[in-house]
Parts: structure tokens; C-alpha cells; sequence
């Protein structure tokens, strides 16, 4: 074997980062083994077709539906089927308007809502 075969170990300890953050996981939930840093996150927001429940990051809009109401329904299911997490909701002007944590999801603060 030559040298280009052997991994160093910095090369397998940011790996294991990889692998944990779910980018490669085999669940599908892309939530993989969530640090505390990067919580399950979901916006709700406007768009010219409706209202649209994307994931920071995402290329594409999980769903898209013609009401704001049914769009906040719709991101707490997913977030509650992936583990919990926090929930958005942005108005017309694209600004944080409401943020929620939606069960199992760990609440940051002691305050309701």
C-alpha cells in the first residue's frame, strides 16, 4: 500500500463530524444525531405561489400551501414526525415574527410560546 492509502486522523475525526451532523445517514430524517448547536429547525414563509415550510438550507420548500395557517399546521407536523424542533414564522416582509420550539423539541427559554 502507498502513502496515498493511509487516512490521517484528523481526516477521520472530521468524518465522524459528518457523519453525526446526519448529512450521510441512513434514517432520512437529516436530524442524524442533533448537537446542541444545530437545532431541527423550519420557516414558514411567503412566496409569490404561497406559503412555503422550508428547512434552513434546504434547495427546496417541503411543502407549499395556499394558506399561512395551513402552512404553520403543516411545519409542526414535520418537525414533531423528525424529533421536535424550533418553528418560525416569518411575515410578508420576510422578518421573525413568531419563533415556537414544537415538541419533543427543548425549549431554550422558560416562557410560553
Amino acid at each position: 500500500m502507498g502513502p496515498d492509502a493511509l487516512v490521517a486522523p484528523w481526516d477521520l475525526i472530521a468524518l465522524s463530524w459528518f457523519l453525526q451532523d446526519g448529512q450521510l445517514g441512513a434514517s432520512g430524517s437529516g436530524n442524524g444525531c442533533a448537537m446542541a448547536d444545530r437545532p431541527n429547525t423550519r420557516d414558514v414563509s411567503k412566496r409569490d405561489d404561497g406559503w412555503a415550510v422550508t428547512k434552513p438550507g434546504a434547495e427546496r420548500a417541503s411543502a407549499v400551501l395556499s394558506t399561512q395557517a395551513e402552512a404553520v399546521a403543516r411545519a409542526k407536523e414535520i418537525l414533531a414526525n423528525d424529533g421536535g424542533g424550533e418553528l418560525r414564522v416569518r411575515g410578508k416582509n420576510g422578518q421573525v415574527r413568531e419563533q415556537n420550539t414544537v415538541a419533543p423539541g427543548n425549549d431554550p427559554r422558560r416562557s410560553k410560546g
